[in-house]
């Protein structure tokens, strides 16, 4: 009996498929196939058996992380016994832990994680996203990693709409200091502290922050060199949508 496909196969060939179309579970017993061997007791599994392992949980709904015990790993343990309830929330699923703290206590913790026992000594990555229209309107994301532990940690802090402002991490990490001007080009995010908050993507004379759910989208000529100015909808290839001919 084949484990992955469902199929039974006899040595001179394949008889049909002894289960119902797909959705509909198991089917139920059946008549012998061949003389002198018993009835299967129903359909053939059609994905391939996992390794067994201990039970995940329920998850509330059938979607989204299991969240465990209120601090599901030690670092978060000891982030909430220390900043108390200036850490909103922390989660953890499949291995990786998110904390998400209060702006105004964010650099401390990364203090903390950087230094003994826990050793978060590689700002992988600083990013941010705009969740408008919810609030706090903006989220900025920070992915640590602890070499000499091999664990990683995913850090959040929030800033309003109308106060986008978080403390910069560049003295406890220097290698934020590109990534905070990024998220401040980009997303208008400012970093206090900063100690050259300036555009590194954008023209300094650039009006606006263009990863906001709210900046305006225009076309203009866009000019490269030995081609003629075309506008962004006559540069990307345009996709017709199903049914459409070419």
């Amino acid at each position: 009996m084949g484990a992955v496909h469902g199929r039974l196969r006899l040595l001179r060939g394949r008889v049909q498929q002894l289960r119902s179309g797909p959705g509909r579970g198991q089917d139920r017993a059946r008549g012998r196939v061949r003389g002198r061997l018993p009835a299967a007791a129903g359909g053939a599994a059609v994905r391939p058996h996992e390794t067994p392992g201990e039970d995940p949980g329920a998850r509330p709904g059938g979607r989204g992380p299991v969240s465990g015990p209120a601090f599901p790993t030690p670092v978060q343990a000891f982030l909430a016994d220390r900043f108390g309830e200036d850490v909103l929330e922390a989660h953890a699923f499949r291995g990786d832990a998110t904390v998400v703290v209060r702006r105004e206590r964010v650099v401390e913790a990364l203090r903390a994680l950087r230094e003994d026992p826990w050793r978060f000594e590689m700002l992988v990555d600083l990013t941010a996203w705009d969740r408008f229209p919810a609030e706090p309107r903006f989220e900025v994301v920070y992915h640590l990693l602890s070499p000499s532990r091999g664990e990683r940690l995913r850090v959040k802090t929030r800033a309003p709409g109308d106060d986008p402002t978080v403390p910069s991490a560049v003295a406890v990490f220097p290698g934020a200091n590109w990534f905070e001007r990024e998220v401040w080009d980009l997303f208008g995010v400012r970093f206090e502290g900063h100690p050259n908050l300036v555009r590194i993507l954008m023209p300094d004379d650039w009006e606006g922050h263009p990863l906001r759910r709210d900046y305006p989208l225009t076309e203009e000529p866009v000019e490269f060199r030995g081609h003629v100015p075309k506008v962004p909808s006559e540069i990307v290839p345009r996709v017709p949508p199903p049914g459409e001919g070419p």
